[in-house]
C-alpha cells in the first residue's frame, strides 16, 4: 500500500474516496461481482465534477487507479451509437476499498498523535 501511495498524488486519493462513497455497498461484504447495470448506475451517482478537480485530471486519475487494479473499467454497452460520446465507467474493486480504508486510518492516526 505504501508503494501505491507514493505513486498517487493528492487528487488521485480524492477520486477513489468518491468511488467508495458511491459503490461501497456493491463491494463490501459480497463474494460475487455486482451486475454491470448496478455498477454503471452507481458510478453515475458520483459527484465527480463537485470534487473540484479538472475533468482531464479525473480521467487521468481513473487511468492510474485502473492500472493499479483499484478500479475495473466497465465494458461499454453494445447497444449505443458508435459516434456518441461514451462515459468512462468503473467498478471499485475490493483492493481499492482496502486502499481508501488504509489511507483514512493512517490519516486518523497521524491526527491523533
Amino acid at each position: 500500500m505504501l508503494r501505491l501511495g507514493m505513486y498517487l498524488d493528492d487528487v488521485d486519493v480524492v477520486v477513489p474516496r468518491e468511488a467508495v462513497r458511491v459503490q461501497r455497498q456493491l463491494v463490501e461484504g459480497r463474494s460475487e461481482m455486482p451486475s454491470l447495470h448496478q455498477a454503471a448506475d452507481s458510478w453515475e451517482r458520483g459527484k465527480w465534477r463537485a470534487l473540484g478537480v479538472p475533468e482531464d485530471h479525473i480521467d487521468n486519475s481513473w487511468g492510474k487507479l485502473h492500472s493499479l487494479r483499484l478500479l475495473m473499467r466497465l465494458p461499454q454497452p453494445n447497444n449505443k451509437n458508435a459516434l456518441a460520446p461514451l462515459p468512462n465507467e468503473y467498478l471499485l474493486l475490493r483492493r481499492g476499498l482496502r486502499f481508501v480504508t488504509a489511507v483514512r486510518e493512517s490519516a486518523r492516526q497521524s491526527i491523533q498523535t
